[in-house]
Order: structure tokens, then sequence, then C-alpha cells
């Protein structure tokens, strides 16, 4: 399924700094269009030419650790390019293949130059749970 608006993440750069329009997006496998993850890239300069996203195994130093119910294996099947989102600048990505791993899970956005040299890197997170309330992450 597709993601909805509200697991679509807009990811900007601006004057060097990325940010994303939310820190934390929560999942849920039993409604159409929230089970998954899009994500939308605006603003970057012309030099980065690819993105990646890696889910993590590993709670990042920034959140509060030892929160329970962590997952610490990929929560979807994979990332695809979404059909005709490349028309100027990185296309939008979307995850598929929910595999209904309730807990929170952290993941890893990479941008590389032409040479596949990494110039930045970002670490959001998210949940995935059947319905709301989302699980409690840190």
């Amino acid at each position: 399924m597709a993601a909805g608006p509200e697991n679509t993440v807009r990811v900007t750069y601006d004057n060097g700094k990325i940010s994303c329009d939310r820190e934390w997006v929560n999942c849920f496998w039993e409604i159409p269009g929230r089970e998954d993850i899009r994500w939308v890239f605006k603003g970057f300069p012309a030099d980065i030419k690819y993105v990646g996203v890696s889910f993590l195994d590993f709670v990042p130093a920034k959140y509060r650790q030892g929160v329970p119910g962590f997952v610490n294996s990929p929560p979807f099947l994979g990332v695809g390019v979404v059909s005709g989102s490349a028309q100027a600048g990185l296309p939008d990505l979307e995850t598929y293949g929910n595999l209904r791993k309730k807990g929170y899970f952290c993941y890893s956005l990479q941008f590389f130059d032409a040479n596949m040299v990494q110039q930045y890197s970002l670490d959001p997170g998210g949940t995935s749970d059947p319905i709301p309330p989302g699980s409690e992450h840190p």
C-alpha cells in the first residue's frame, strides 16, 4: 500500500542543514495508508545525487536509551523509488511490506554525491503497531 499524508516525511535541505518535518512517524499496519513511510526530499543541492535508507540495529545516542520495545531489525521488506517522482532532484522513497513488528525503530537517511561519497546523514525513527496509539519511543 502507498503511504498516506500522515506517513509522509518531508526532508528539507536548507543552508547546509537537513531536517525532517517529523522526527518520529507512526505506522499502523491495520490502517490503509498508514502502514508504510514515504520520504519527500526538497531543496537539496545538485551535487547530491543519491539517498539511502538503512534501518538501524541500535538506538542512536541522541535518544533516551533503554526504552522497551526497540525493533532491532528492519520493520519493512524494503524501500523503493516512487514511480515518476524524480523529475527534479532526489526521487521520493517509500517502504513496502510492513513486517508487523510491534515497537519502535530507528533509521538513517544518507545522502551521497556522484562519487558515492556520503555528504550528509540524519537519524530519525518511527513506530509500528496494528492500530493507534503508537508504541512508546525515546
